[in-house]
């Protein structure tokens, strides 16, 4: 098994302790700089955050609920690696909650918000910004116009991980696919302008359900 390299800071005094140790793992993860697969002993991360074993505990605890570490008994907490049969439930469980976060944002994203998503299409086309990181913040800005927190934060829970990240941009590696995405979210965005949630709803799920799609053949 390969040595973890020390990548995570010391925690200075903090008033809620268990809260950043989490934090701090969690980026890690993100990140990448906690790479899939790699082991996370308490006892190194320990010493290496400069805490106790138990907030470190809590913490792994909290991220192998939320499916980014796996701990396997008798053996210890991993990163987790996912596969591609996960990747693919973690598609339509975002097909569903993005398709509701749309139809709650329809009544409630400004005009400037959507010229925002138009923009981000604009750049893309000449060349300024990468699909993969258009398509991110794409949908970044629909499900922050949704105003339900509680949504968000579960959208952002199945999104963030650097696997799930990368398995994304993959999929936009093939320029027909990139076509037909754009006009999918033009789709969105002129639904969003005619403030038509049931349609909104309908073209986020499109989008995701083709996504999915090409995801399978992978």
């Amino acid at each position: 098994m390969r040595k973890r390299p020390h990548v995570l800071k010391r925690i200075r005094t903090v008033r809620d302790l268990r809260s950043e140790v989490y934090k701090i793992i969690r980026n890690g993860i993100t990140s990448g700089q906690l790479e899939p697969g790699m082991r996370l002993k308490e006892t190194e991360l320990a010493q290496e955050l400069a805490v106790s074993r138990t907030p470190i505990r809590e913490a792994l605890s909290q991220l192998s609920k939320e499916g980014l570490v796996e701990i396997i008994p008798r053996r210890g907490a991993f990163v987790k690696r996912w596969t591609k049969q996960e990747a693919l439930e973690v598609l339509v469980l975002r097909e569903a909650l993005e398709g509701l976060a749309g139809k709650l944002a329809s009544a409630r994203i400004t005009n400037e918000e959507i010229d925002v998503l138009e923009t981000l299409t604009a750049e893309y086309e000449i060349g300024s910004l990468e699909y993969a990181e258009a398509d991110k913040r794409f949908h970044e800005g629909i499900v922050n116009a949704c105003g339900m927190e509680r949504l968000k934060e579960l959208i952002w829970n199945l999104y963030d991980s650097l696997q799930m990240r990368k398995i994304l941009a993959f999929s936009f590696h093939d320029k027909e696919r990139i076509r037909e995405s754009v006009e999918e979210h033009r789709r969105i965005i002129q639904a969003l302008r005619e403030r038509d949630e049931d349609a909104v709803e309908r073209a986020i799920k499109d989008n995701f359900r083709k996504t999915r799609s090409v995801v399978e053949r992978i």
